[in-house]
C-alpha cells in the first residue's frame, strides 16, 4: 500500500502542529477499519486509550472532529499506550501494552493565543522541550550562585532583581506558598509560555463590592492559572523591559492584549541579588 492510499483509521495517533493544541498528541476513536459515519474523525488527546480487537475508546480530552483532507500523513510510526480486558473484565484487571500505529499531523485551528509554528514537527518539540529545559536549569543555577555572593545570614534576606524588577517576590501565583529567593520564577515562567507556544494574557482586575482589587495587573497563559502579579504599571512595564517582552499587535479573547514570551535569556537584562535592606521597589 503506497503512502496515498493509507487512510486515517481508529487507534492512529495525531499530533497538532498548530492551535491551541499545538504539541500533543491524540488518538483516533473508533471502529478500527472503519471510516466514521459522520464523515469526520473524533481524536481524543489523551497518553492512553481503550483499545480492543474491533474498537478504540479515549477518556479526557479536548475531542475535537477533524476532517479527513486535515490530517497529513507523516509516513512514520509512533509508539502508543493502549490498555484492554484479556482475562475478564472487572476492577483491576486491565491489562496495558503498546502498540506501534501511523502518525499523523493535523493543522489545528488559528487561535491567536498561541504563537504559530513554521514547519512543526514531532522532532522539532523535542528540540524545543530540551532546549527551554536546559535554559530553566541554567537560569536556576545562576540564581543560586549570584543569591550567594552576598552571603547573607539568611534567604528571606536576599531579593532577586532583573532590570529593577523584582522576579522572587511571590510574582508567580506557582510559587505564591512562599518567596523563593534563589530563583527567577518570573523568568522560568517566561520560559515555559514559550516551550509551549502560548503567548500572555494581560488581565486588569476589577473592583468586587467596592473592594480593591487585589493587584494593578496580572499576566497569565490561556488555561494555565498561573499569574505573574504587578502591583502597579511601573513594574508591568519593568517587566516588559527586563525580559524583553513584545506585545502583540492583535487583541486576544474580549479585546485582551497579548504579551508575546521572550526565550532569548541573553537579550534579557542581568540578574543581580541584593539584601533586602536595600531593595529596590517596582
Amino acid at each position: 500500500m503506497t503512502t496515498q492510499q493509507i487512510q486515517p483509521q481508529a487507534g492512529d495517533a495525531v499530533f497538532c502542529i498548530n492551535g491551541s493544541q499545538i504539541g500533543r498528541l491524540a488518538t483516533i476513536d473508533g471502529v478500527i477499519g472503519k471510516k466514521p459515519d459522520c464523515g469526520e474523525y473524533f481524536v481524543c488527546f489523551t497518553g492512553r486509550s481503550y483499545r480492543t480487537e474491533t474498537h478504540v475508546s479515549s477518556s479526557g480530552g479536548p475531542v475535537p472532529l477533524i476532517a479527513p483532507e486535515d490530517l497529513i500523513f507523516t509516513g512514520k510510526t509512533i509508539t502508543r499506550d493502549f490498555w484492554d480486558f484479556r482475562n475478564g473484565v472487572g476492577a483491576g484487571m486491565g491489562v496495558d501494552y503498546q502498540l506501534d500505529v501511523n502518525l499523523w499531523y493535523w493543522k489545528g485551528e488559528n487561535c491567536n493565543h498561541y504563537m504559530r509554528a513554521h514547519n512543526f514537527s514531532i522532532e522539532k518539540k523535542k528540540h524545543r522541550t530540551n532546549k527551554c529545559n536546559h535554559l530553566i536549569q541554567s537560569l536556576i543555577k545562576e540564581s543560586g550562585i549570584i543569591s550567594s555572593t552576598l552571603n547573607a545570614n539568611k534567604l528571606d534576606d536576599i531579593y532577586l532583581l532583573r532590570g529593577g524588577f523584582k522576579v522572587d517576590e511571590n510574582r508567580c501565583s506557582e510559587f505564591s506558598i512562599g518567596r523563593c529567593p534563589t530563583r527567577d520564577s518570573v523568568g522560568i515562567a517566561v520560559l515555559e509560555a514559550y516551550r509551549l507556544f502560548q503567548k500572555f494574557t494581560l488581565n486588569y482586575p476589577k473592583p468586587l463590592n467596592g473592594e480593591k482589587p487585589y493587584c494593578f495587573a496580572y499576566c497569565e497563559t490561556l488555561g494555565s492559572g498561573n499569574k505573574i502579579i504587578f502591583n502597579n504599571k511601573q513594574e508591568l512595564d519593568n517587566f516588559i523591559s527586563a525580559y524583553k517582552i513584545k506585545i502583540d499587535s492583535k487583541k486576544g479573547g474580549w479585546g485582551k492584549t497579548l504579551l508575546i514570551p521572550n526565550n532569548k535569556v541573553k537579550s534579557w537584562k542581568p540578574l543581580v541579588a541584593v539584601k533586602a535592606a536595600h531593595r529596590q521597589e517596582g
